[in-house]
């Protein structure tokens, strides 16, 4: 818990962060309040649910289509994806052979394509694009959305939660270093931020027995003259729990509480960007 509380410390310190008045019992940190900001940094917004079903109830193809038609009002364009990977087993000789892995996911766009969800086997997405709602309203829409996923498929267990910040900042010039927008702190190292692009950083860590982080910080070009300077924050709960809506809620604010710790003691330019 040592890099929570310095974690903790930072943003009690952090310019223009307010502590909440009185700390959650049943939290391992200090929620503090969400400004909000004129220019929010998220280029995007995840959380994915991974579950599994019950003995009875297993998986259709027809699934997504089930789905679609309970979203089809909000969410009334579909996409089948096809996602290809490298996969390895053990052949009849002892010796490990390469295969080639495809899982099929469909994904669904609303009208003016700032959320999309994707349904998997066993796995259930919502993406969020700017402009950027606020994190409250997306929990909504995921507690609204899963609710038919629990009606329509029956999970037993949900196994795995992450909520992903991706944070992009426009360069205003080919000189300027990540060390204009942040600063070194347990998940981000101090050289990258000095260095000249390209260069990413990745540190991984444990918060606790259940909850990790993962935080990229690096300088892409992305389309724009000068690039952009990433800073991805992604937190992940890996453990079963139930499957009803409120504790998913819980679950999807309480690692969204820490990726906005991470985001704070990260030290974004106070003036020019945000999450909330």
């Amino acid at each position: 818990m040592a890099t929570i509380e310095a974690r903790r410390t930072a943003i009690l310190l952090y310019p223009g962060v307010k502590a909440a008045s009185t700390p959650r019992e049943d939290r391992d940190f200090r929620v503090a309040e969400h400004p909000a900001y004129p220019n929010p940094t998220i280029a995007e917004a995840v959380c994915e649910v991974h579950f599994t079903l019950a003995p009875d109830a297993a998986w259709s193809p027809s699934n997504p289509g089930q789905f679609w038609k309970e979203i089809a009002s909000d969410y009334p364009d579909i996409e089948p994806i096809i996602e290809a990977g490298i996969g390895f087993k053990l052949n009849e000789h002892g010796g490990i052979e390469q295969i080639l892995t495809e899982r099929k996911r469909y994904r669904f766009t609303n009208p003016s394509k700032t959320m999309m969800i994707h349904i998997a086997e066993n796995i259930f997405t919502l993406n969020v694009l700017p402009p950027w709602p606020g994190s409250d309203a997306m929990r909504d829409q995921l507690i609204k959305r899963w609710s038919i996923v629990r009606r329509l498929f029956n999970p037993q267990n949900i196994t795995r939660v992450g909520v992903r910040y991706i944070n992009k900042m426009p360069r205003l010039a080919s000189d300027e270093l990540a060390s204009y927008w942040l600063r070194d702190t347990d998940f981000i190292a101090k050289a990258p931020l000095n260095s000249e692009p390209p260069f990413l950083s990745r540190v991984e860590a444990r918060i606790n027995d259940k909850d990790r982080a993962v935080v990229n910080v690096g300088i892409l070009k992305n389309n724009s003259p000068y690039g952009v300077v990433l800073f991805d924050i992604d937190c992940i709960r890996q453990y079963d729990t139930s499957t009803d809506d409120e504790a998913l809620a819980s679950c999807s604010y309480d690692l969204g509480e820490i990726a906005w710790q991470i985001f704070c003691a990260g030290g974004l330019h106070p003036t020019n960007a945000g999450m909330s």
